[in-house]
């Protein structure tokens, strides 16, 4: 494949490294989880008209859930050293 280095980025956004741009994504999308949780929690909790779907709240808590989950692993995934079984 001599066309797949044209396709693949050596930096996140053409201006740092791809590692400190994966864990600066990571991070920013566990707060904005984190502050969205927070968001959904103060709504189902305080708010006093039912207007909403039972199944809206719970695909908001799930959508959450795993959004944190897929920062949490792609954190894990470039914080860990790579182990090559070659």
């Amino acid at each position: 494949m001599p066309h797949r280095r044209k396709c693949t980025l050596g930096k996140c956004c053409f201006c740092i490294s791809l590692y400190c741009g994966s864990i600066l994504i990571a991070f920013y999308t566990i707060m904005s989880g984190l502050l969205n949780a927070a968001t959904l929690a103060d709504d189902i909790i305080f708010r006093k008209n039912l207007s909403s779907d039972n199944w809206v709240k719970w695909f908001n808590i799930g959508h959450v859930c795993l959004m944190i989950a897929a920062a949490v692993i792609l954190l894990v995934a470039v914080m860990t050293p790579l182990i090559y079984t070659a």
